[in-house]
């Protein structure tokens, strides 16, 4: 008859035994997986997608690369992307699982959002499905859906180029387009203040994305942008500059300044001034035509008149004898 002390010790070796060979079964699963189901195991996606970028300018294609089970080669996945504020999912692209189990699919993205990438039907490449109907194609083996991944798009801002002007304390207009299209959303025009921005003027787009902004300037000349601050479908964007000069008539002469000048240096453009800085920009606007000339002489002498301008100013100007001009300074 065996002594309890030697029950006891076989007891414990057969308990160690069974865990043993209860365990080898598990042991030979993860002995056996190659690389790709070793990923898949160690994040819990059987779908995994690396983004080239998560901010994407506007038209630019969004490009993304993956990885998923080897022998799920030949099987589709669709790129899927959900707009920002939306909780449908829209299938944009496809591509095929190659034989080591990557995958490279890519779309334009013009919108703000989410993407993730879903696994089609092994027979066949569908143009597009939803999350329900691809999981329910494949063929009784569901793959998850890959982790999703935010996507900022860029946005468009176009204006009119070139200078406006504001004649006699009436607005000026500053017109343009953003992308992409929609009504509602605000653009707004900033004056240069100091060495920031100071909102002045503001409009809405028109549902094919088109706007006018109104602004009456109160004098002098500005430096303005238009910027568009962004929302939850494009990221924030600022035009280039533009010059607005404020005008007020003149009295205005012109002249041939063949000879030397007053400033020592002929302007292509000049015009003539008893006070101003020689080399000094401003703006003239007659019969709807408008130029920028530089003070590059002296005059006129004649009483009542501010500018005396030059050939090519006057023939730009369509101007000629004397009478009023609309001028920035």
């Amino acid at each position: 008859m065996r002594s309890k002390l030697s029950m006891r010790s076989s007891r414990r070796l057969q308990i160690a035994t069974g865990a043993i060979l209860f365990a080898a079964p598990a042991s030979a699963v993860a002995l056996s997986t190659g690389p790709a189901d070793a990923q898949t195991a160690a994040s819990g996606h059987p779908l995994q997608v690396t983004l080239d970028k998560h901010y994407v300018p506007y038209g630019r294609m969004l490009n993304i690369r993956g990885r998923a089970d080897a022998s799920d080669r030949g099987r589709s996945v669709l790129l899927q992307f959900e707009s920002a504020g939306s909780s449908a999912w829209q299938s944009f692209a496809s591509a095929r699982i190659h034989s080591d189990g990557t995958f490279r699919v890519r779309s334009a993205i013009n919108r703000s959002g989410s993407v993730r990438v879903v696994a089609g039907p092994l027979t066949a490449r569908p143009a597009s499905a939803s999350a329900d109907r691809t999981a329910a194609a494949t063929g009784g083996v569901v793959i998850a859906p890959s982790p999703e991944s935010t996507v900022t798009s860029g946005s468009v801002l176009s204006t009119a180029s070139g200078s406006f002007s504001s004649v006699g304390g009436r607005p000026v207009s500053v017109a343009g387009a953003l992308l992409p299209r929609g009504a509602g959303r605000v653009v707004s025009l900033e004056a240069r203040s100091g060495r920031g921005w100071r909102r002045v003027a503001s409009a809405r787009t028109r549902p094919n994305g088109h706007f006018t902004i109104k602004w009456t300037p109160s004098g002098g000349s500005r430096v303005v942008r238009v910027r568009f601050a962004g929302d939850k479908h494009s990221a924030a964007l600022a035009s280039g500059r533009h010059q607005v000069s404020v005008l007020h008539g003149v009295l205005a002469s012109w002249y041939n300044d063949g000879g030397n000048t007053g400033c020592g240096f002929h302007a292509g453009m000049g015009v003539a001034n008893k006070t101003l800085p020689c080399g000094t920009k401003v703006t003239l606007e007659y019969g709807g035509r408008t130029v920028v000339a530089t003070v590059d002489d002296r005059g006129p002498y004649v009483g009542g008149r501010e500018y005396d301008l030059n050939q090519n100013v006057a023939a730009a100007l369509g101007f000629g004898g004397v009478g009023t001009v609309e001028s920035s300074i």
